[in-house]
């Protein structure tokens, strides 16, 4: 890759674990700069600022149509994480929470799973960006890394707390008639990620057809091959709806995850 090549980023390091297929002595000689959003890294390489962006694949919605998605990289396990301070574990308890605590969440459907698994604890939606009151709870949910020594970690499995489609996976996005630079990103890409995160944002982009406007997908392939779906959203009334799939391909499985849904 030339190491003139500029690099627009949102939200990622230029030292992420993800972008180590790059080679380590051209990732260290590129120009990386930080941007805020997606429109800025679109406006960037429409207007020949930068050459390529990356992104968490999560936060594009619908790319300009003048743009690409060339290739993605592994995917991290930065899904949803349980943070409860030290005095408030309890290991016998669902979410090993005590009694009564007091959870803040990020989202509407992590607030109902939290309702259904503790109806006995206090639940409240928190803006991320005021860290200081998120910290005065017993407990929070967060899909990101907090590091902070007051509370305890716990992973919490994509099955039951579902992520965003395309959660946890690098994009890198740059000019759909740009074919050389499209082909050298390829070289990059984790066709393996594509194959799962595909179908993620193919059921998020049905269900908001369906009016659905806050789901969370998760597609897994396991050691055997075969393939795992989990939606979630709210229906009607807020009331949560939770779906697992399963079949041995990835053929038509984000139409037929679609089809079971609309069904019931």
């Amino acid at each position: 890759m030339d190491s003139n090549f500029k690099i627009g980023i949102v939200e990622v390091e230029n030292n992420d674990k993800r972008l180590f297929n790059l080679d380590k002595a051209i990732l260290s000689n590129l120009d990386f700069t930080s941007f805020d959003s997606l429109e800025s890294i679109e406006f960037e390489i429409k207007n020949n600022n930068i050459d390529f962006g990356i992104i968490e694949l999560s936060s594009i919605g619908e790319l300009n149509e003048e743009l690409v998605v060339a290739a993605l990289t592994e995917r991290n396990n930065n899904f949803y994480k349980l943070y409860i301070k030290h005095n408030k574990v309890d290991k016998s308890k669902d979410l090993r929470l005590t009694e009564k605590g007091d959870i803040g969440v990020e989202s509407r459907i992590v607030m109902k799973i939290v309702e259904n698994l503790r109806p006995d604890c206090k639940v409240d939606l928190y803006d991320s960006s005021n860290l200081e009151l998120l910290l005065l709870k017993d407990a929070v949910i967060l899909n990101v890394v907090l590091a902070n020594n007051e509370f305890e970690i716990f992973e919490l499995h994509p099955s039951e707390f579902t992520p965003q489609a395309g959660k946890g996976a690098l994009a890198m996005i740059c000019k759909k008639d740009n074919l050389t630079l499209r082909k050298t990103l390829t070289s990059f890409h984790n066709p393996e990620v594509s194959l799962c995160t595909n179908v993620e944002r193919k059921i998020e982009k049905e269900l908001q057809q369906l009016a659905i406007t806050e789901s969370r997908v998760y597609c897994e392939k396991d050691l055997n091959n075969n393939f795992h779906v989990y939606t979630s959203f709210l229906g009607g009334n807020d009331n949560l709806k939770s779906y697992k799939y399963s079949q041995s391909t990835n053929y038509q499985l984000a139409e037929k995850v679609i089809e079971i849904i609309k069904n019931n």
